[in-house]
Parts: structure tokens; sequence; C-alpha cells
């Protein structure tokens, strides 16, 4: 397989994290935070964008997220849940955007880096003249996502985004780089009986193949 190869085959990484929505209903109502008389706090707003965004209105979602923005624009889970609206309507580089607009107003909002390591991995296949600086992004966001999450962390609003999930990115990112010490490093964490040996002259191929094979086991 051809480098050029592994980036086609790497897209597939970024699609599968976009299947998938939390089933959860809105949740909230009047209280102290209500300030335009609707009954509404903005937390209920953003649930209720993600109720349209479970059943497959990424537009009504969209809008919705846009009711909350404009209740505070600085308001991080709603900045993201529109980035993640845009994957779903086709505009990934407007869903970069968003979701570093989302980091930039709350440092620590775990699943913006991970939209923005997903959608910049994205953006360094599509966009070759800026492949790499996008590619150095992707692992840049990616391991401060993952140092803020931890392993066995999914966010709760799309299942299929999880710390499994950005690993697989990471390793892949980083052996297209090529780094193939931290691409093991990724491979080894998420299978240590992986068998891979650095000495042996198969080694690029191993670790390829390893990470194919953990790509392959994502749901």
């Amino acid at each position: 397989m051809t480098q050029h190869d592994w980036f086609l085959s790497a897209t597939m990484v970024v699609a599968l994290c976009l299947v998938g929505c939390s089933t959860t209903g809105p949740v909230g109502g009047d209280d102290d935070d209500d300030d335009d008389n609707t009954g509404r706090t903005i937390e209920f707003i953003v649930d209720e964008a993600w109720r349209f965004y479970g059943e497959g209105d990424y537009k009504g979602a969209r809008n919705t997220f846009d009711l909350a923005i404009g209740r505070d624009s600085t308001y991080a889970p709603a900045i993201a849940g529109r980035g993640w609206c845009n994957i779903e309507l086709g505009f990934t580089g407007l869903s970069l955007t968003e979701f570093e607009a989302a980091i930039a107003e709350s440092l620590t909002f775990a699943s913006a880096y991970y939209g923005a390591a997903f959608m910049a991995h994205t953006q360094s296949i599509n966009i070759p003249q800026i492949g790499l600086q996008r590619l150095i992004d992707s692992i840049e966001y990616g391991e401060e996502g993952l140092s803020l999450t931890g392993d066995f962390w999914t966010f709760p609003r799309l299942a299929t985004v999880n710390s499994v999930r950005l690993r697989v990115l990471l390793a892949s990112a980083y052996f297209i780089l090529p780094n193939y010490p931290a691409a093991q490093g990724h491979v080894d964490a998420l299978n240590p009986a992986n068998g891979l040996d650095p000495s042996s002259l198969n080694y690029t191929q191993q670790l390829l193949s390893e990470i194919e094979s953990l790509r392959g086991q994502l749901p």
C-alpha cells in the first residue's frame, strides 16, 4: 500500500466516527437562567437541538443550536454542536472552524478537540496544499482531547466518537508523518499484545497492518 492509498484508507476512520447519536431527549425547563420569557434554558435548547440531530433533522438541529448561540455566543456546547451538524450537512471545513471556536471558548471541552482532530484529519486528505499542517493539527487536537478524557471515554451525544477511535486516528496520522514510535504507542495502548518488533525488516508493514486491523474492529 502506498502512502497515497493509506491516506484514502484513513478517511474511513473519520467517516465512521460521524455515525450514531444520543437518544436522550431534552431536559430542563423554567428556572432562574431563563432570560427570554420562553421557559427554556440554554441547556434545554442544546438538548432539544441534539434531539433533532438524533432524528436525522440536521438542519433543524443546527437552527436550534443557533438559537442557543444567540442566547450566549460563547457557549461551547452549542458552538461545537453546530459543528457536528455541519459535518452531516457536508460543511466539513466550517465544522472545523466551529470546533476550534468552541475550544477557544472552553479549553477543557473535550468533545470539541475530538471533532477538531477528526476534521483536521479529513482536511489533510482532501486539501493537499495544507495536508501536512492539517495532519499536525489533527495530532495536536487529538492528543489534547485524549489527555482530557483518558481512555475508555465515549462522547455521550455520539457513541461512535470515543477514545478508541481517536487512538486509531492518531496511530494512522503518526504513521503518515512518519513517526512510527508514536504510532506504535497508540497501537500498544489499544492492543498491548500486538507482537510488533521495531527491529524487524517488515516492521513498517506490520505496523500498518496492525493499524488497519484496529480500524477494522471499530463499530
